[in-house]
């Protein structure tokens, strides 16, 4: 089903009774471009949100109101690599030329505490290669509940005794790096024969466990021509996939210098496109992209403020893409380097901070030194900037509900206020407005209003009962 149709489903349940309904109106319109699928006992949107119910779904919620705000950080995304080291050659890494060094299980361990405290929702262990430490499934076992685990591997070592240690150690699911439908092709994009059998192979071990599998395939222009890419999902499905993730390619790691490398507007612009093809299509897996996550009209880039990169030997970069250390947690406390940070990341951006610093990244070793980083940054991003949409919205969103947030909310559960009789918007409104003075103090007003529009909502054609249908209800929310 659409994201759209499953928030409909599930929007006048806590925790989304909490949301003001302008927000409750803006996740609806994005869900729209999104797919939701069965899984489990809950149900998957994509890989960038954790799965609902959950406990990192109540965390996502709980910590929407200090989402992006520099003052009271909150994390939402980071991607640790508990390894820099890896055995395969792929031609687009960003992470090559890194120390080889591994920050010991006792400091990732602590990390884990770390990042939950500061909210982190989304919780990817990659690398290099996670596969190559032994303790792979202590370092999992660290997060609690709080968080969403993923794995991102090539797939070459997963088990079936492995898949199952990970997924009891709390990892909710999978991502192989899979590029092509052409094994030849495959393995020379990763630099290693049999690369593609071990991706299929974990796959397929990966399901069989009752992990989340997915497939990481790089949105190159080549890979985003019709003819290729719609029989790439067909393919991926067949092998067990849900889930396609596409990153595009970007000029860094062992792309440093290549723009020609880096997709146009209208190549993104591609993404967009078929994210709604994809998202209307039951027969296809469900498609993922940062170009739609990160545009302007949702969440935007979020690289040093709400997601974190850290690599295998400690560096603490704003993102994957964005070879700028601020510190190493094996020198210096975690609280000191996202305080260096902060300097320079203070809002949302509308424009990936990758692409902006590309160009500026100089020759040598990588990441920079936190001197460096911080100097590029202030001399190369800009201090004024657009905000994306999801919070502009949730900073006109008030802690006060009225006419317009009554409109909103019917809106998004049942539809067609503007349609309705004007009498039987007035008596609505006026039903509504004494529901709320009897009811704010009890269970809150936006939980007022949630209710509210939820009961009309089952009897659409019935004379304006709101009151009496909550009432029935007793203090059910």
């Amino acid at each position: 089903m659409r994201g759209d149709e499953l928030f409909a489903q599930i929007s006048t349940q806590p925790p989304f009774t909490k949301l003001h309904p302008k927000m409750a109106a803006f996740f609806k319109d994005y869900l729209a471009g999104e797919k939701a699928v069965r899984f489990g006992d809950g149900f998957v949107i994509n890989t960038n949100f954790p799965s609902y119910p959950s406990g990192a779904f109540e965390s996502l919620a709980e910590g929407f109101s200090r989402l992006g705000d520099a003052k009271e950080r909150q994390l939402y995304s980071v991607t640790l690599a508990v390894t820099n080291r890896c055995s395969y050659r792929c031609w687009h890494c960003y992470n090559a030329g890194r120390s080889q060094a591994d920050l010991p299980l006792e400091r990732l361990v602590r990390l884990a505490g770390e990042l939950q405290a500061l909210g982190a929702v989304m919780v990817t262990l990659t690398g290099g290669e996670p596969l190559l430490r032994d303790d792979l499934e202590q370092i999992a076992g660290a997060f609690d509940g709080r968080s969403c685990l993923i794995v991102g591997t090539a797939g070459w070592g997963l088990t079936p005794e492995r898949a199952r240690r990970l997924r009891d150690a709390g990892v909710f699911a999978v991502g192989i790096s899979l590029d092509s439908a052409d094994q030849a092709e495959h393995d020379r994009l990763r630099g290693r024969p049999g690369a593609f059998r071990a991706a299929l192979d974990a796959l397929r071990i990966a399901c069989e466990a009752g992990l989340y599998p997915y497939v990481v395939s790089v949105a190159t222009r080549e890979f985003l021509q019709p003819g290729r890419f719609f029989p790439f999902l067909s393919f991926a499905a067949a092998a067990g996939a849900l889930e396609v993730h596409l990153p595009e390619p970007s000029a860094t790691g062992r792309l440093a210098g290549r723009r020609d490398v880096v997709l146009k507007a209208a190549e993104r612009q591609r993404i967009f496109d078929y994210q709604a093809q994809v998202a209307a299509d039951g027969r296809l897996p469900i498609l993922s992209s940062f170009s739609y996550i990160e545009s302007s009209d949702a969440f935007g880039c979020g690289a040093g403020l709400t997601h974190l990169y850290i690599d295998g030997a400690g560096e603490v970069c704003p993102c994957n893409l964005v070879p700028l250390s601020f510190g190493n947690v094996a020198a210096e406390s975690f609280a000191a380097i996202l305080g260096r940070m902060g300097r320079v990341f203070r809002k949302p951006r509308c424009a990936c901070v990758g692409r902006a610093l590309a160009r500026h990244i100089p020759e040598g070793p990588l990441p920079t030194p936190p001197e460096v980083s911080e100097r590029l940054c202030r001399a190369h991003l800009p201090r004024r900037h657009a905000v994306p949409r999801f919070f502009r919205i949730r900073a006109e969103a008030g802690t006060e509900v009225g006419h317009a947030e009554l409109q909103a909310a019917y809106d998004r559960v049942h539809g067609g206020y503007d349609a309705l009789d004007p009498a039987r918007r007035e008596a609505l409104t006026a039903d509504f407005l004494t529901l709320l003075a009897e009811r704010r103090r009890e269970v809150g007003p936006f939980t007022v209003v949630h209710d509210y529009v939820a009961c009309v909502s089952r009897k659409p054609s019935a004379a304006v009962e709101g009151a009496s249908l909550f009432s029935s209800r007793g203090t059910e929310t």
